[in-house]
């Protein structure tokens, strides 16, 4: 839940505002003026910041003074600016004000302005989560999340997590045997209060590793941006590193996970197809707000005799950060077993090699790192 302030006008409009905000189930009004204070009463209850702050701008000069106030005592909180006029957008942009909410609103407004009010402070992503995305379904994204998770936790001793955000197909749970305590869909319900113990409830356990897994039911709500920066607010608290496994597509919910990655690993394979279609998945990410820079590229079940290296560049038109062997046998192996692959495998080392990069540590020795290293030359310009 977010703590709000609501500052309105007058009582009839903050009614309207309080219920707004009430049927909303993702903010908790810890302090609701139905009229406009003084600036010295509401610096006395800014010494616990809210989340965001939404003001009433029906009388201009009143409420660009509280805005002041509001700076000068929390500048790192953002402001949402209630209005009457949608012209009124472009001169509270002027002022700083880059979330808007029109008088009357629905309950759907009020959550879309929250949103934005919360983005607008939001210069930064989250160097410890990394989000994994298939360029296509069939790419082997959750092999690579699931046993690169497993490095950093169990070989390389990083207090590490792994969501599976994939609600309806997520294999996870089948490919390590387990019938976890809880899931996903748990921890995303709306209005779900997420605590630093809901991982010791919700989470099952593979060695050191902790993963929230999919149940694969369908929930009749889906898990909204606020549901997911919840979940991933309480987790930045408890692991070192958070990895999360996706499906393809990016939804409204999910893109909470994408923009707030210091990295987006798009998988695919050598296949044409795959390769194309990740070309799309980066435009997505774009489109949705993920930087550039912090989309990457991860090949799968390379192989001598497909698309050669060049090949391969020309079509993603990005470097490639690593690359990982074809062995669909020990992959099969591996699931049969409900174990990850090992590290005396090639496919094993370039998991622990690729995890030791995530963790910013030097290439592990491995009397099979020879061979690892040419594949992984192949991702060099």
């Amino acid at each position: 839940m977010f703590q709000i302030f609501l500052i309105a006008s007058d009582h009839v409009r903050f009614r309207l505002l309080q219920y707004a905000a009430v049927d909303s189930k993702k903010v908790d009004l810890v302090r609701a003026f139905d009229r406009y204070p003084i600036a010295g009463e509401l610096s006395r209850h800014l010494h616990a910041a809210p989340d965001a702050v939404f003001l009433d701008f029906t009388d201009r000069g009143t409420a660009l003074d509280l805005a002041a106030v509001l700076r000068a005592n929390s500048p790192d909180v953002p402001i949402a600016g209630i209005i009457n006029d949608p012209e009124d957008k472009s001169w509270l942009a002027d002022e700083g004000i880059t979330s808007t909410l029109v008088y009357p609103c629905t309950t759907e407004d009020f959550e879309f302005a929250l949103h934005i009010a919360i983005l607008s402070v939001k210069t930064s992503v989250n160097p410890d989560l990394f989000a994994f995305l298939p360029s296509k379904a069939g790419s082997g994204c959750s092999t690579i999340a699931l046993n690169t998770a497993a490095a950093l936790a169990n070989r390389l001793d990083r207090k590490t997590l792994l969501i599976e955000a994939d609600l309806r197909s997520g294999v996870l749970s089948l490919a390590l045997n387990c019938d976890p305590p809880g899931s996903t869909q748990q921890a995303v319900q709306p209005g779900q209060e997420v605590d630093t113990f809901v991982w010791d409830r919700w989470c099952a356990i593979y060695g050191q590793l902790h993963l929230l897994l999919s149940n694969r039911s369908v929930p009749d709500t889906p898990p909204s941006w606020s549901e997911y920066h919840a979940l991933l607010d309480s987790a930045a608290n408890c692991y070192q590193k958070i990895l999360v496994d996706l499906p393809e597509l990016v939804n409204p919910g999910t893109s909470e996970i994408v923009r707030n990655a210091g990295a987006v690993f798009v998988v695919c394979t050598q296949e044409l197809l795959s390769l194309r279609l990740a070309e799309q998945r980066f435009r997505e990410l774009i489109d949705w707000g993920v930087k550039e820079e912090n989309i990457h590229v991860l090949v799968n079940r390379w192989h001598d005799t497909e698309l050669s290296r060049d090949d391969v560049l020309r079509t993603v038109r990005r470097p490639i950060d690593a690359v990982f062997p074809n062995n669909y046998r020990v992959v099969r192996k591996s699931v049969l077993d409900g174990e990850t692959v090992s590290e005396d495998f090639t496919l094993g080392a370039a998991f622990l090699q690729f995890a030791s990069k995530l963790a910013g540590l030097p290439t592990p020795s491995h009397r099979r790192w020879q061979l690892s290293k040419i594949l992984h030359s192949l991702a060099r310009r």
